[in-house]
Parts: C-alpha cells; structure tokens; sequence
C-alpha cells in the first residue's frame, strides 16, 4: 500500500512542479478562489470558533486559515500525531514551529476544545470520490484527526485537477473518510 501511495504522490507532484515551472495561468494556484469556498463552506456553520485547520505545505495548495480557528499543537515531541488543539484567534502571526517531516505546527499550549470542531480544513495532494485523502505521507493527520472521533466534518483543500473517481486512490486502513474539498472551482460534498 505504502508503494502505491508514493507512486501516485510522485505523479502529482511531477504534475504540479510541470505547471508551476510552465506558469499555466488556468492551473496556477488562485488562493482567492480557495477563501471564497472557505467562506462559503464556513456561512454552514452556527458558531466560527468551531472550525479546525491544518496548515498547508507546498505542493498542496494555499489558503488563508480564517480566525478563530482551532489548530494543531503537538504535546508530545517524541511521537508525531500525538497532539492536541489550541484556540488562535491572533490576527498577527503566531507562533511556529516545524515537527518532525516539516509539518507546522502553533507553538502554546493544549487547551479543551470549546466548542467541539464542526468542520476541519486538512490540505491535501490528491482526492476520490470514495472519500479518500492521500497527503504528504507519514500518516500524521490520519493519526490526529482519528483522535477527534468523528466529531467533525473532513473538507480537504485541494486543486480541481487531483480530484479523482471512487476508488482511484490506494487507501489503508488508518486512513480517516473526509466529507467533501474546497476547490478552487467550488465545493464538492462527497
């Protein structure tokens, strides 16, 4: 399955460094389209301090976590996805830090998730229909967001491009269903 899935984490980001270098204009990130679905995405939601997200890393695209949100803090050094959340609600930057693999990560500490999360923003490389999400590798915003018992809702960020039929991607068995993408072409509910 590993194989499978670095095969097909190869193919994209070939794809996406192609674009990048050819500069297609229709292809190239459009980081205002990716907040407007956002925002569309986020009018469902009664209360905004129940919106989680996770930061995005080259080759998954862009956007603009909105505030207040709840992101990730690792509370565990040693074992990466051991993590809990805590309330940004800074409009200036906040403070970073990178874990093992790259992966950024707000630096202050844990506190109790009030409220719980309704809808997790998680960037992603490629998508299915069937509901699965293939990232950077490592497993780590499976292992997180398996800590959240399906409380939230998973919409993945993600070019329009890597947006494949049911079943394309090699899924594993800690891989968590997401619910729907943020494209910058709109919302996809899955």
């Amino acid at each position: 399955m590993i194989t499978q899935k670095c095969a097909w984490r190869k193919v994209i980001n070939a794809q996406n460094r192609a674009l990048k270098a050819a500069r297609v204009p229709e292809c190239t990130e459009d980081r205002e389209r990716f907040d407007a679905g956002i925002k569309e995405l986020l009018e469902r939601v009664e209360d905004p301090r129940s919106v989680g997200a996770f930061l995005p890393m080259w080759p998954e695209p862009s956007f603009t976590v909105p505030l207040p949100c709840w992101l990730p803090v690792q509370t565990d050094v040693d074992e990466i996805g051991r993590f809990g959340w805590a309330e940004d609600t800074a409009a200036e930057d906040p403070s970073w830090t990178k874990l093992k693999f790259g992966f950024p990560q707000l630096r202050c500490e844990e506190t109790r998730l009030d409220p719980p999360l309704k809808i997790i923003l998680v960037p992603a490389i490629a998508v299915d229909y069937s509901r699965t999400r293939l990232g950077r590798g490592k497993g780590w915003y499976d292992r997180a967001l398996a800590r959240l018992q399906n409380q939230a809702q998973i919409w993945v960020v993600i070019n329009h491009r890597n947006v494949y039929p049911a079943g394309a991607l090699p899924a594993s068995s800690h891989d968590v269903p997401v619910t729907g993408a943020v494209t910058e072409k709109g919302l996809i509910t899955f």
